[in-house]
Order: C-alpha cells, then sequence, then structure tokens
C-alpha cells in the first residue's frame, strides 16, 4: 500500500539492544579486570546482515500466536507484558504519566 505501519516484531531493535547490552557488560568487566575502557557500538544494518547470515533459519515459519496470560498482565483495558523481574510481577499498575507521582521515599 506504500505506508509505512508497525512491524509484528521489531527484531533488528530488539536485538541490537541486546548485543549492546552485552558489549556493555563486557566493556564494564574489562575496565574493572584491567582498567581499560572501550567503546561499544551497534548498527542495525549490521544487526540486520548477522542476523540473515545466522543459521537456523526455515523457510516456512509458523504462523504467529498472541502471547499467553503466563506472558502479560492486564491493568484495567491495557494489556502488556510481564515485568522481567519476578518479585515484580503483581505491580498492580502501569507507569504513570510523567511528573504525576509526589515526590517521596517509598515506605
Amino acid at each position: 500500500t506504500g505506508v509505512p505501519g508497525a512491524l509484528p516484531v521489531q527484531a533488528l531493535d530488539h536485538a541490537s539492544g541486546h548485543l549492546l547490552a552485552a558489549g556493555i557488560v563486557d566493556a564494564l568487566t574489562q575496565r574493572l579486570d584491567g582498567g581499560i575502557g572501550r567503546t561499544v557500538s551497534v548498527s542495525l544494518a549490521r544487526t540486520a546482515a548477522w542476523l540473515l547470515d545466522a543459521d537456523g533459519k526455515v523457510d516456512t515459519p509458523s504462523d504467529p500466536v498472541l502471547p499467553t496470560d503466563e506472558h502479560t498482565v492486564l491493568h484495567d483495558d491495557v494489556r502488556t507484558a510481564r515485568p522481567a523481574l519476578a518479585e515484580y510481577d503483581d505491580h498492580p499498575f502501569p507507569a504513570r504519566p510523567w511528573g504525576r507521582d509526589e515526590p517521596r521515599f517509598p515506605s
């Protein structure tokens, strides 16, 4: 149709974010061990090339499946992914608008 839209999965962004996080952790570990820093950079184009060259691709992938209740949580009428950390799994509300929380320390 020629109209841009949302992709079902932002694979390049997601994979690039993981690669960047891994590179940062590795660089910080190297700095702690040897005191030497380094630059970490990620390229969406490089990630795309890496993913396209990766082994294990299938020609006819299975149909996408919506996440189950095991992987999501409902906040009123908004369904979101469950928090990544198990100890926050019962968090009752999604993030509130910026500036709406009272400036105080949790009790």
